[in-house]
């Protein structure tokens, strides 16, 4: 029950889930908001309603119902995550796809009969990819306070260690009392710690690369 152990652990089953749910979540939003800027018309308005009602929803409870129906395993967890999290990132990449179908170059290869597939694939998604590698950076850092938030909850497999069962163990006790009670500051210091430090580092990637991409951002 060592609790260095525990944490070293438990930060590589946090960051797992935060990278794989964050990449799920990413490409089901590029995909949406490709298909949905790009062709518009009643494709969009299908599209971005599915988009709107996913928005409406309130997160933590429709996460905690689709957890406790599909199972509290480490592969339900990441699914549940990325497919609650989707829709902001479909909306971004949607703007930015209806602003790039109006560029000259993509009018030029309509004329010259370029099928959509590769006007999609070899001109807009190449425009759209450093905007979405910096939602990505971002989606894993809030992919990785939500598995925190559901763990600590009783939400997750308690065998699945993460820094969220190490909080989740802090506050039962196993039984034997919370740590809280006990006095055992440090079973919800570090792990706790560890979490903001985790997520502000993500925040902060994500930031960077909104900089390196972003001319407008980027200081004289």
């Amino acid at each position: 029950r060592d609790l260095l152990s525990r944490v070293i652990y438990g930060v590589r089953t946090s960051i797992l889930i935060g990278v794989l749910a964050g990449l799920i979540l990413t490409l089901i939003g590029v995909l949406v908001g490709l298909v949905a800027g790009y062709f518009g018309g009643y494709i969009d308005l299908i599209l971005m309603g599915l988009t709107d009602l996913m928005l409406t929803l309130p997160p933590l409870p429709l996460i905690m119902v689709l957890a406790v129906i599909l199972g509290k395993n480490f592969w339900t967890v990441v699914i549940v995550i990325a497919i609650t999290s989707w829709p902001q990132v479909a909306r971004l990449i949607r703007s930015m796809a209806i602003s790039i179908r109006e560029y000259p170059y993509v009018e030029a290869a309509k004329v010259i009969g370029a099928s959509n597939l590769r006007i999609l694939l070899r001109h807009i998604l190449p425009n759209v990819v450093p905007l979405a590698i910096s939602q990505f950076i971002v989606s894993v850092s809030l992919a990785i306070v939500i598995e925190a938030g559901l763990a600590f909850l009783g939400l997750r497999n308690p065998l699945e260690l993460s820094l969220g069962i190490i909080l989740y163990e802090a506050q039962t006790g196993g039984g034997t009392g919370s740590a809280f009670v006990a006095g055992a500051w440090w079973w919800i210091l570090f792990p706790g710690l560890l979490i903001s430090l985790i997520t502000m580092s993500f925040a902060f990637l994500g930031y960077a690369i909104d900089v390196a991409i972003n001319p407008r951002l980027r200081r004289v």
